[in-house]
């Protein structure tokens, strides 16, 4: 529903990707598998972000295994502007504002709830990709989200 310009970019990219979670075990397992098919599909490790809501020491990113977790770089403002080569990037939503990624997948959305802050970090997360973005999807941030898109549905068929 906001006004974000006119884009000089033509043409279609991927879809956005909602991937349906049942729970954070759930989660952590089907996070794995699309990283994998990032790794399988050539994407390098740097051009990838995982974002969280807030900063958070309980994110899914913690029940990921050992492989992954040795590869990860958690960044925050003091150390965002470090080159991390072959690092796979963590950070909160508001820590990565005004920095962009080729892929970002966005985890923990059940920490988002109906507020205009959530909107709001939801806004930021998803305009931070460049060519590919995954969603982690539980059912109630699915109720959410059909809300949001419905409510701005409205507000674009007013407008026209």
């Amino acid at each position: 529903g906001a006004n974000i310009g006119v884009t000089e970019v033509k043409g279609n990219g991927p879809r956005v990707e909602y991937c349906q979670v049942n729970d954070t075990d759930d989660e952590a397992y089907k996070l794995t598998a699309h990283l994998e098919s990032l790794l399988l599909n050539d994407v390098p490790l740097s051009d990838i972000i995982i974002l969280l809501p807030v900063d958070n020491e309980d994110s899914v990113v913690g029940k990921l295994s050992s492989k992954w977790k040795r590869r990860l770089y958690f960044i925050d403002k003091t150390n965002a502007a470090k080159c991390h080569q072959g690092k796979l990037l963590v950070s909160s939503v508001a820590n990565f504002k005004g920095l962009e990624r080729r892929f970002v997948i966005l985890v923990d959305t059940s920490m988002l709830d109906d507020s205009e802050s959530s909107v709001s970090l939801l806004y930021v997360a998803m305009t931070r990709a460049h060519a590919g973005l995954w969603i982690a999807v539980g059912d109630t941030f699915k109720s959410i989200l059909v809300k949001w898109q419905k409510e701005n549905i409205k507000k674009i068929k007013t407008h026209q």
